[in-house]
């Protein structure tokens, strides 16, 4: 949430390498890009697009609806 130089607005870039069988050589790799707001010091809102992209074969999360998405989240502070 708000920092201490009162900026409200934040960036997140989020870049990971799965590998999740260490004894073959398949993988795949997460993006992920947005923005956040502090409409509050106890309340921020985000947007962010995430994708999963195979390498070398890898299935990307078999419980994911989408490989692509765009999300918003919010976080609230009591």
């Amino acid at each position: 949430l708000m920092g201490d130089n009162g900026m409200p607005l934040g960036i997140v870039l989020r870049y990971d390498q799965v590998k999740p069988n260490t004894n073959i050589s398949t993988q795949y790799s997460v993006y992920i890009a947005g923005l956040t707001y502090d409409l509050s010091k106890k309340a921020s809102l985000s947007v962010d697009y995430q994708e999963q992209a195979s390498n070398n074969g890898a299935v990307a999360s078999p419980y994911l609806s989408a490989p692509k998405a765009v999300y918003m989240h919010m976080v609230v502070n009591y």
